[in-house]
């Protein structure tokens, strides 16, 4: 799923390089995507988004509040660029563009980044604002000249016009060298705390069985900037490790993780290896050995690694809130979002039916054409909605029972690693160039898919194959398996269909396949990962606030497998005004963890009882629910807790102050007694005590 961002990410890495504060804007319009917004915006400030916008505005900073708070003009202005000004701007500019392209199918994007950069040392600002259309630079503005620069022939048009509007050029000129300036200086201001403090992670090593890689995991880190990769013998290695993405925590900080494959490494060698963790800003690395005493397992929990800063100074690495906003875009272009959020609730009857024993395997497969730096094929096996096999550049088993099939069936391995290397890998390659070829597509972005598998009912035996294309976010081509034909319902598809169907091979082969080969090869993976495939946890569900005035989060983590649902109700009425839903995320132990949260601020306290968390659970009938309470909250507001603490102080000094008394009537009671016999019987009590001081005779 990471390199999916890639795909669109060379157009901002002009801005990734250093600089003390920054300020940008990222707008990003599209075209033929079904069932995603036509426009969306985020601000960024020293990396962090602190506001975004899609149908609405979504505050992301508690201190961007108090800036709307001093300023609300300043609110107002952001609120008619998400709903308006710059919304209807990008609708007609892409508009225009695939008109002027001829381009009135497919899917099309349309990007623009623009802020400016502030060292608060020397004072010097840096403003700019580019835009890039289909992912390639398209046009860009120069403050110096005070005109557009366009590096492809096809924006030369655009430039043209642009230079003649100066209206449009001195506008740009007094956002990139005034406006953007003052608010980047303002923002820093109030949210210097946040911006600009460096959070170091707890490291821990993990391993999920003896067989399975060791998973370097670091949790808490803050900024999200940060590097992870094993090494041995002081040399990064490549080879035989697995980088995983950078992944929000429910607290605002960040987790990352980097799988070693461990399968080739002797037992002698193994303190030659070592994980390492660089952060920005942050001179030391720490720097994790490996070494089986501090491996936490699932067959037995060791030692937690105490992390030990040490090394070379910290190394660049390229990336920034936009990768959310293009990882978002992309998932619905090519439908690889295998940790989505679902957008829909669970009914009763969806919950019933799926407790039923259905079973799927899906191949998606993915060709891209024009996009630098990122893997022309790719492909994904999934397995009752659990990925088990993933292709790039090579092969790459995600699961452990995987594992154990290909070890007592060599041949299917043969066959993946052969699709994965040459037979699908070429066949996608000359496919995608033929439809190039035959749209007159030279250059641009272009995307080939295919979905395929079947479906299987263990209950009644049935299964159902499905072999279907698609190509620059639409459908194109799929297989007809009861009339054996290749059908289309898009004119441009028209020649591939009837050539396919005179291709009679592709059809046999398709059939073979989707009904003899793929049927066997789930009942087979069903079998061997059933344990894992078919379980169920539920998860552990906390409501959280970071301050009196932030939303209330209710997460959920630890729950399998990752097909859930979450949300917030009032009464029996699912709210979407004042909810922000989180994604679907995995935890580092392969369970998931996701969350939702509600604005509170126009909650009236005697309301907050009706208000409830519902979280639903794929294959489970039962909800867990858990009621809007104060007293249930975790917080880090420092005043509910000195107030708590204050609580606490006051009973235990209340206590001892009880016990004291206690203690001294107890004193006074016992020295009267004892003065008391003293003086009845002195000479009894010293007999006595003669007596037993005598020796014995």
């Amino acid at each position: 799923m990471r390199t999916l961002v890639l795909l669109l990410l060379p157009l901002f890495s002009h801005f990734a390089y250093s600089a003390k504060h920054s300020l940008k804007f990222i707008y990003i319009a599209s075209s033929g995507v079904q069932n995603f917004p036509e426009f969306i915006g985020a601000s960024v400030v020293d990396e962090a988004m602190v506001v975004y916008c899609d149908t609405k505005i979504h505050i992301k900073q508690d201190w961007m509040n108090e800036v709307f708070e001093k300023d609300p003009h300043h609110l107002e202005i952001y609120t008619q660029a998400c709903l308006e000004s710059q919304r209807n701007y990008f609708k007609e500019t892409i508009h225009s563009l695939k008109w002027r392209f001829n381009q009135s199918e497919g899917v099309h994007i349309l990007q623009r980044v623009s802020g400016c950069e502030w060292d608060d040392e020397t004072g010097e600002f840096r403003g700019y604002n580019q835009y890039g259309y289909n992912g390639e630079d398209f046009i860009s503005f120069d403050l110096e000249t005070m005109t557009w620069v366009a590096p492809r022939p096809h924006s030369l048009l655009t430039k043209e016009r642009w230079d003649s509007d100066k209206a449009r050029n001195n506008f740009n000129k007094y956002h990139l060298t005034n406006v953007f300036p003052d608010w980047l200086k303002t923002y820093v201001d109030y949210g210097k705390s946040s911006l600009m403090r460096k959070d170091l992670p707890s490291v821990s090593l993990l391993q999920k069985s003896f067989s399975s890689p060791v998973t370097c995991h670091a949790s808490g880190f803050y900024p999200d900037r940060a590097l992870m990769f094993w090494r041995k013998d002081g040399e990064e290695l490549h080879e035989e490790v697995d980088l995983g993405e950078i992944l929000p925590n429910h607290d605002g900080s960040f987790q990352m993780s980097v799988d070693l494959n461990i399968t080739s490494v002797e037992p002698e060698a193994w303190g030659r290896f070592e994980c390492v963790f660089q952060l920005h800003g942050v001179k030391e690395d720490i720097i994790t050995k490996l070494d089986k005493e501090v491996i936490r397992t699932n067959w037995g929990i060791s030692a937690p690694v105490k992390p030990k800063p040490e090394g070379p100074e910290w190394v660049s690495l390229v990336g920034y809130v936009v990768s959310a906003l293009i990882l978002v875009l992309v998932c619905a272009v090519c439908g690889f979002t295998f940790y989505k959020r679902t957008t829909r609730r669970l009914s009763p009857e969806t919950t019933q039916r799926s407790a039923t024993p259905k079973h799927s395997l899906r191949y998606f497969m993915t060709g891209s054409s024009g996009v630098e730096n990122f893997p022309e094929f790719n492909v994904a096996v999934v397995v009752d909605d659990v990925m088990v096999v993933a292709c790039h550049t090579k092969l790459y088993v995600k699961q452990d029972w995987m594992n154990e099939v290909f070890k007592n069936d060599p041949k299917q391995l043969m066959i993946y690693t052969d699709s994965c290397a040459e037979n699908e890998r070429n066949d996608f390659k000359q496919i995608l160039h033929g439809l190039k070829e035959h749209f007159n597509q030279s250059e641009g972005v272009h995307i080939l898919q295919r979905v395929s598998g079947c479906d299987w009912d263990d209950e009644t035996g049935e299964s159902i194959g499905f072999d279907k294309f698609g190509y620059n976010g639409e459908d194109f081509i799929s297989l007809d398996l009861e009339t054996m034909k290749w059908v289309t319902t898009k004119t441009q598809a028209r020649i591939t269909e009837q050539k396919w169907n005179e291709e009679t091979w592709r059809a046999n082969r398709g059939k073979h396949y989707l009904t003899e080969v793929l049927p066997t090869w789930l009942k087979m993976y069903v079998n061997y990962g059933k344990r894992s495939l078919m379980r169920r946890d539920l998860p552990s569900v906390s409501l959280l606030q970071k301050s009196p005035s932030s939303p209330v989060t209710c997460h959920a983590s630890g729950f399998y497998p990752g097909k859930a649902l979450m949300f917030w109700r009032k009464g029996d009425v699912e709210l979407d005004e004042e909810v922000d839903h989180g994604e679907i995320l995995p935890n580092h132990d392969g369970s998931f963890q996701m969350s939702a949260d509600l604005n509170i601020a126009s909650v009236e306290p005697e309301d907050w009882e009706r208000y409830e968390c519902v979280f639903q659970l794929h294959g489970v009938k039962e909800d867990i629910v858990t009621k809007l309470d104060k007293e249930v909250i975790r917080t880090n507001d420092k005043t509910r807790s000195d107030m708590t603490l204050l609580i606490v102080s006051v009973v235990v000094s209340v206590c001892v102050l009880l016990l004291l008394l206690l203690l001294l009537i107890a004193a006074a009671a016992l020295k009267k007694k004892r003065a008391h016999c003293h003086q009845s019987s002195p000479e009894k009590n010293s007999s006595e005590l003669s007596e037993r001081l005598k020796p014995d005779t």
